[in-house]
């Protein structure tokens, strides 16, 4: 994927303390008001409506919104007497630990989102519901390996809004169609591969594959792929692996061929890259 912003790549160090998840189902002019909460609460809404006062602001929600109301802040959610609605809940805590200068660090970066965001994308929404789901059923489960689970998925929600609407403004098909090109890259790196095996995963043409891989990666598949391959040839140059024999493991037939391409890449050759490997590992 292309490089994402500051504020939303330091996100994927999110380490989410989970106060509430829970699916929630409202009855005719149910209402929640609090004056300082002390959690952050993100809910998808799937069915009916709902009504809430937040930061100043007066919104309504309905199927496929997405409503975050940050801590600290006097907030008020009600049902809509005709069509009480029902949702995902989370309410949460978080800190992103990142391993920075050698060393740990731990900050509290604001989450980019809107107090409502309306997915119109139906792809995103289907994932969203589907990771909304898996959320609330693991956190409901007595398995001792919850919380990991909880943490991945929630994160997962979070970058997945994240990235398709403030990085890559594409819709989530797109990203799902080069998903499944980039694994497919990442299990055959080392075969022939074709631009029509790629746009056959997806059942559509090759120009349009090209298309969606640029968009959703800023580079080609077949750039894409040459770089896993010199970054699996640096694995195994490291490990002692011979030129000609690296070249084989990881798709080059003709170690010449492939000798130009790690240069071209790396700046150096090869085996020169391999020897200053070996300096740095004797120093």
């Amino acid at each position: 994927m292309r490089c994402l912003d500051e504020e939303v790549a330091i996100l994927q160090h999110m380490t989410p303390y989970f106060v509430k998840i829970m699916q929630r189902t409202a009855t005719p002019g149910w209402k929640l008001e609090e004056p300082a909460p002390s959690a952050h609460s993100l809910l998808l809404t799937y069915d009916g409506w709902m009504l809430v006062e937040a930061d100043g602001g007066e919104y309504t929600a309905s199927r496929g919104d997405l409503v975050y109301l940050p801590p600290g802040k006097p907030r008020r959610v009600q049902a809509a007497q005709h069509s009480p609605f029902q949702c995902y809940e989370v309410d949460f805590l978080y800190v992103c630990l990142e391993w920075r200068d050698s060393r740990w660090s731990m900050t509290e970066p604001p989450l980019p989102l809107e107090t409502v965001t309306h997915i119109d994308d139906p792809c995103l929404l289907s994932r969203l519901l589907e990771l909304f789901s898996s959320l609330t059923k693991k956190w409901q489960s007595a398995r001792p390996t919850r919380i990991s689970w909880c943490r991945a998925l929630f994160t997962d929600i979070v970058l997945s809004v994240l990235i398709t609407q403030k990085e890559l403004h594409v819709n989530y098909d797109k990203i799902r169609k080069v998903e499944r090109i980039i694994n497919y890259l990442i299990d055959h790196y080392d075969e022939a591969i074709s631009l029509k095996e790629l746009a056959d995963l997806n059942g559509i043409s090759i120009p349009y594959t090209n298309k969606i891989f640029k968009e959703v990666t800023g580079t080609t598949p077949f750039d894409y792929l040459a770089t896993l391959r010199i970054n699996k040839a640096k694995e195994l140059l490291s490990d002692g692996h011979s030129v000609s024999s690296t070249a084989v493991h990881v798709g080059y037939a003709d170690p010449a061929y492939f000798s130009r391409r790690f240069k071209q890449k790396e700046g150096i050759s090869p085996l020169h890259y391999q020897m200053m490997n070996r300096r740095v590992k004797s120093s």
